[in-house]
């Protein structure tokens, strides 16, 4: 059987950092060039701590999302770069869900990609697939709007509402969906940004060690 296509933004944080180490051992390269380009991010990147921005970014997208949605439940999920997403932050989580991995090939969020955008009403038995997701246990209606910019997907942001006193919760209007996918599409490209600069700097740091080792 042939090999399945690549979903869109299918190429999330595998290229990127790896490229530079790819880069240092291609002979074809004009590695004095090479040299100076990494020297110059080396100077930009060694000295600025990206750990803030990180931290930062969950809460100003959680405060954005409950600032303009009535929800009890938001996860910023984040690539890690190693092949799975972790809980950036939120809010209405459990205090097992914050900070844990999650499979970014879970098959909710593989079709949330496809899709769009995802959602699991509330009394549909469809609900057990987003279970082991942040939110899926306690959210009686779950959406997740993923965080793509160009031919990467970067995370996940999800949102929900839980039942109060048993009763039912209200599905999310179109209006609402809308408003969580502009928070998304607002957050993106600045997730991307301080997500490679992150590798970026990770990777100068072990090219600086190996040179030093060598």
């Amino acid at each position: 059987m042939g090999q399945a296509a690549a979903a869109p933004g299918e190429a999330a944080g595998e290229v990127g950092a790896p490229i530079l180490y790819t880069l240092a051992q291609d002979p074809t390269i004009d590695q004095e060039a090479l040299t100076g380009l990494m020297a110059r991010l080396d100077l930009t990147l060694a000295d600025a701590s990206l750990a803030p921005h990180l931290e930062a970014l969950p809460r100003a997208m959680v405060k954005q999302v409950t600032s303009g949605l009535s929800t009890d439940v938001v996860a910023l999920l984040l690539d890690n770069g190693q092949g799975s997403f972790w809980v950036a932050g939120g809010v209405g989580l459990l205090p097992e869900e914050y900070g844990r991995v999650v499979d970014r090939n879970h098959e909710a969020l593989r079709q949330a990609l496809w899709d769009g955008v995802g959602v699991v009403p509330s009394g549909n038995g469809s609900r057990r697939a987003t279970a082991d997701l942040p939110g899926g246990r306690t959210a009686e209606t779950l959406v997740m709007v993923p965080l793509v910019q160009g031919s990467s997907w970067v995370g996940m942001l999800c949102f929900g509402r839980r039942a109060d006193n048993g009763y039912p919760v209200s599905a999310f209007t179109d209006e609402e969906i809308t408003y969580g996918i502009r928070c998304a599409m607002d957050f993106t490209p600045v997730i991307q940004m301080i997500l490679v600069a992150d590798r970026l700097q990770q990777a100068l740091k072990a090219l600086r060690s190996s040179g030093k080792d060598g």
